[in-house]
């Protein structure tokens, strides 16, 4: 179906149309996001929680579209339906960090889907409807939204998700660090792990690069012993 729109689109979306909503919120994403980087004080932070808030707002409406957003929601199975959908996972992902201080990596997932959603919406890989200085990147743009494309995203966000949380495990123990952050990403990552086959190959390709450096022939044996532990009370915490 999204072949099918990016096919026969040749004149631009309206502008007072949810989709002309969803092309400015996540428009509004990328650019915040970049925006968080410059080091400029309470500016940082508003951009870091404007890109969080316009990624919520653009996910409701998907959640909307989808049905998932209903009054069923109030019932067992409405939440079961919304913790189970890749949308409302990302929209509690939002919520999480929203309350607590920033933290570098957070908007670079939402950044990367929308970057991913705005090059669809504005019809990729037709470049009718793109602005003078991206036509000269059509074919970068047209492999990110190919379908090789958009698995090396989704793999890439799984990664960064991951290893967020052991940076998050760091800041604990400085005064910008939360152990209430960091649990409630832990639980996110729980529930992505339970529903996404991208999760569980980001969390083995980082397994793999830690047993290289437990199991290395310098490393002492008991390192690598305390460390199978870990991964097995992380396994079965994940898990259960």
């Amino acid at each position: 179906q999204q072949q099918q729109q990016q096919q026969t689109r040749t004149k631009p979306f309206k502008i007072l149309s949810i989709e002309g909503a969803s092309f400015y919120l996540n428009t509004g994403v990328v650019i915040c996001s970049i925006l968080y980087l410059i080091p400029l004080g309470g500016f940082s932070v508003m951009c870091y929680r404007t890109a969080l808030l316009s990624a919520m707002i653009c996910l409701t409406i998907g959640l909307y579209q989808s049905g998932t957003l209903s009054r069923s929601l109030i019932s067992r199975e409405g939440v079961g339906r919304f913790m189970a959908d890749t949308t409302g996972q990302f929209w509690l992902y939002c919520l999480i960090h929203f309350f607590f201080s920033p933290v570098l990596f957070i908007l670079v997932p939402l950044a990367t889907v929308s970057v991913y959603n705005v090059l669809m919406i504005s019809g990729t890989p037709s470049t009718a409807n793109l602005p003078s200085f991206l036509k000269s990147h059509e074919e970068k743009m047209k492999l990110l939204t190919s379908p090789q494309g958009v698995q090396s995203i989704l793999l890439n966000n799984a990664l960064i998700e991951n290893l967020t949380s052991f940076l998050l495990l760091m800041l604990m123990f400085t005064p910008t660090g939360s152990f209430l952050h960091f649990f409630l990403h832990v639980q996110y990552l729980r529930l992505r792990f339970k529903t996404s086959n991208h999760s569980k190959t980001a969390w083995a390709i980082i397994n793999q690069k830690f047993r290289s450096i437990v199991y290395h022939r310098f490393c002492p044996s008991i390192v690598a012993n305390l460390y199978e532990k870990l991964i097995t009370l992380i396994h079965r915490y994940g898990s259960s």
